[in-house]
C-alpha cells in the first residue's frame, strides 16, 4: 500500500508499538514522525478494509503538508483523500467523510462537525494527534479523543510531538487525554536513530513578545469582550467566560433553533457574533 517510501528501522519500531498499543511518539523534528503515521495507517487500513483514518493538525499549512505527503505515498485513489478544513462548507465536510478513507482535519473543524452530531467516529480505524501536547484543557484535541474512544469499534491513537513539554502535570493530561498506553522517545542520541542524523549546532535565543503583538492581543480581547457583552445583554448566555467548548455547543443549539424554523432575528444575530468570537479566540491563541 506504500509507495516510494523507504522506513528507517527505528521507523519500524516504533511503528510495530504504534499497531498493538495507543502510542505517544516523541520525536525531534525532522527525524520522520509523519512517516510512522504513515505506515500505520497503512496497516490499520489493510487490516480494517472498511475503514478510516482521521489525521488532525493544528494549522492549515501543516494539515495540508500532512495530505500532500499521505497522498504521494499511500497507494489509494485521489478520491480516498479528502483535506478538510473550516473553509469547506459543512455539507461537503459531511459528504467528505461519508466517501473518503483518509480524512485530514485542522481541529476546531472537527469538533465543530462532532459537536453537532454531523458525523459519528464509529468506523476510523485510527485517528493521528500532531502537535498532541496541546491536548489539555479545553483544546479540540481533548473532546475529540474522548468522543472517539467512546464511539470507535476498533479505535487506535498515535500522538506525535517533537517535545511534549517539560511541565509533569501537563504531560500526565495529555497522556489521559489521548488514552495513551505506550511511549515511543528517541533523540538524535540514540543508537538507532544516530546513523541518519547530521551533526548541527543548535542554538536557543529566547525572545520576548514583541509590544506590537502585545497591543494587537489586547484589542483582539477587547473585540472577543464585547461581542460576549451582546449576547449577554441578549440572554443568550449568563457569563462571559465560557469556555470554547461551551460557545460551539450553544453555536450548535442555536442553529438547531433556526433550523426548525424559529425565526427570531437576535438568532442569526447570535450565530453571527458567536462565529466572530470563535474565530478571534483562535487568533489570539
Amino acid at each position: 500500500m506504500l509507495v516510494g517510501f523507504q522506513p528507517r528501522r527505528y521507523q519500524e519500531v516504533i511503528a510495530e508499538t504504534a499497531k498493538r498499543y495507543n502510542t505517544l511518539v516523541v520525536l525531534p523534528t525532522g527525524l520522520g514522525k509523519t512517516a510512522i503515521a504513515l505506515m500505520l495507517a497503512a496497516n490499520r487500513l489493510s487490516v480494517y478494509p472498511d475503514g478510516k483514518v482521521v489525521f488532525l493538525a493544528p494549522t492549515r499549512p501543516l494539515i495540508q503538508q500532512h495530505y500532500e505527503y499521505f497522498k504521494r505515498h499511500l497507494a489509494l485513489e485521489d478520491s480516498a483523500f479528502a483535506l478538510l478544513t473550516g473553509s469547506v462548507l459543512p455539507a461537503k465536510r459531511i459528504k467528505a467523510f461519508s466517501e473518503a478513507r483518509v480524512l485530514f482535519y485542522t481541529p476546531q473543524t472537527l469538533e465543530n462537525d462532532l459537536m453537532s452530531g454531523a458525523i459519528n467516529l464509529k468506523d476510523v480505524c485510527l485517528m493521528i494527534f500532531d502537535e498532541c501536547h496541546r491536548a489539555v484543557g479545553d483544546y479540540a484535541y481533548t473532546f475529540i479523543a474522548k468522543e472517539y474512544v467512546k464511539q470507535g469499534r476498533y479505535p487506535r491513537i498515535i500522538g506525535l510531538t517533537a517535545s511534549p513539554g517539560s511541565d509533569a502535570e501537563k504531560i500526565k493530561e495529555v497522556i489521559k487525554n489521548l488514552s495513551i498506553e505506550e511511549i515511543e522517545v528517541r533523540s538524535v542520541d540514540d543508537p538507532d536513530v544516530k546513523p541518519y542524523v547530521k551533526e548541527i549546532e543548535v542554538e536557543w535565543i529566547k525572545v520576548n513578545f514583541p509590544k506590537p503583538y502585545k497591543e494587537l492581543q489586547q484589542l483582539l480581547k477587547r473585540f472577543v469582550s464585547e461581542r460576549l457583552e451582546k449576547l449577554k445583554e441578549w440572554g443568550i448566555i449568563r457569563r462571559k467566560n465560557l469556555p470554547k467548548k461551551e460557545l460551539i455547543s450553544l453555536q450548535a443549539n442555536l442553529m438547531k433553533r433556526l433550523s426548525k424554523g424559529e425565526q427570531k432575528g437576535f438568532l442569526y444575530s447570535s450565530v453571527s457574533l458567536l462565529s466572530e468570537i470563535m474565530k478571534v479566540q483562535h487568533a489570539i491563541e
